[in-house]
């Protein structure tokens, strides 16, 4: 199966010849598996934002790099980048910004509209995306936008972005300011997605989210792509410090345990893991 997204060797500079020039990228790579969670981390500053820009299309190579996206090269002069859009979907860390109808229905509808769905092939689009997100359309369809909880409103925001049918979904910190349990709701609906063939890229400062949901990882540091690999990987480097990520509680765990004298591998990359390995070694 070929590679949802491929980014080879790109630099953007905002502003650039000019005295507010400001360098976002400057070797930035990356490859997404299709219908895979991937997860793209780095500090505050990274370029993770910029690097978006690119996948989504907001951002053209102009200069330096190659990114492809869904197989379509973004710097081909036959590039319709309009239907290209239309393929990608992104939720933003702050889902109010991208919600605008008056109520959730029609928010939710929109896009299908300009898709140019009506009628009952409509309702039936958007009815579906609201149970897959867990929001009863007969609860919510005539819901104020903006009377929904933070939760609400991310579940109406991602809602809206798969209406359009994505094939590869972005989201931006989406479960940020989400209680335990919605947490854990919005993973098990983004991993019932990849599992339906949706390609999906989360951006988190969240290593605990990271480890929980991504099979392949990207970290950027000062625009430069510096690993890119399984979470495994990763989190059993030393130099994680060095770009400003923190290892997820179990990693922190067990290499504290393995300090004091326990004998852990690496390969434990889950509470689950962590008990049993404890079990056998208080059993030995």
């Amino acid at each position: 199966m070929p590679e949802a997204v491929c980014i080879s060797r790109l630099a953007h500079t905002y502003m650039a010849d000019s005295p507010l020039a400001q360098v976002a990228l400057q070797d930035a790579s990356l490859t997404l598996p299709s219908g895979k969670i991937s997860a793209l981390v780095g500090e505050n500053g990274a370029g993770k934002s910029t690097l978006l820009h690119f996948i989504n299309g907001l951002l053209l190579p102009r200069s330096l790099g190659v990114v492809q996206v869904l197989g379509q090269d973004l710097a081909a002069a036959d590039l319709d980048l309009g239907m290209l859009r239309q393929r990608v979907g992104l939720v933003m860390q702050y889902p109010q910004q991208q919600l605008f109808e008056r109520f959730v229905g029609d928010d939710i509808a929109y896009g299908p509209r300009q898709l140019g769905l009506t009628g009952d092939v409509l309702r039936e689009r958007v009815y579906g995306v609201m149970r897959v997100v867990g929001l009863d359309p007969e609860a919510f369809s005539n819901r104020h936008t903006f009377s929904l909880s933070g939760g609400e409103m991310r579940r109406a925001a991602i809602a809206g972005v798969l209406a359009t049918q994505p094939e590869l979904l972005i989201l931006d910190e989406v479960t940020t300011g989400l209680d335990p349990l919605g947490r854990q709701q919005m993973h098990t609906l983004l991993r019932q997605l990849a599992v339906g063939g949706t390609t999906v890229l989360i951006v988190s400062n969240d290593m605990d989210e990271v480890l929980a949901l991504a099979s392949h990882v990207v970290v950027l540091n000062r625009g430069r792509s510096v690993f890119e690999g399984s979470c495994q990987a990763l989190f059993n480097r030393d130099d994680l410090a060095a770009w400003g990520l923190v290892p997820p509680a179990v990693i922190a765990m067990r290499d504290t345990l393995r300090a004091a004298g326990t004998p852990l591998d690496d390969m434990i990359d889950s509470l689950d893991d962590l008990e049993e390995a404890l079990w056998q070694a208080w059993r030995a």
